[in-house]
């Protein structure tokens, strides 16, 4: 008989503005991100603060939309200059485990 195996997925977490910039969009797209207050990208999509989707790019895959689906999330982030885009993302996820540095750690409890 087969067993069902816990699929885990694991994941980073960026600056919504480097990774912008990564991806290839153009100065428009960027600054429409800016001005809609987007700090953190994973998995294709951009994340405010407050942890709501504001855009999503038409990647393959798992999107941010559908992680809390699964049951084993691992979010990998580290860097102060990370800790808006850090803390977008968890909340957008509404589940998880986060591994980080103590930088960043440091800077999310000043955020929180």
């Amino acid at each position: 008989a087969m067993t069902a195996r816990a699929q885990v997925v694991i994941f980073g977490i960026g600056r919504a503005d480097r990774m912008a910039r990564k991806r290839g969009m153009t100065t428009l797209q960027r600054d429409a991100l800016h001005s809609l207050g987007a700090c953190g990208e994973s998995l294709g999509c951009y994340c405010g603060l407050d942890g709501k989707i504001l855009y999503g790019t038409n990647n393959v895959g798992i999107s941010l939309r559908e992680i809390k689906y699964h049951p084993h999330i691992i979010a990998v982030a580290g860097g102060a200059s990370k800790a808006e885009a850090i803390v977008g993302v968890m909340r957008a996820c509404h589940t998880g485990t986060l591994v980080t540095d103590e930088g960043a750690a440091e800077k999310i409890i000043q955020l929180l």
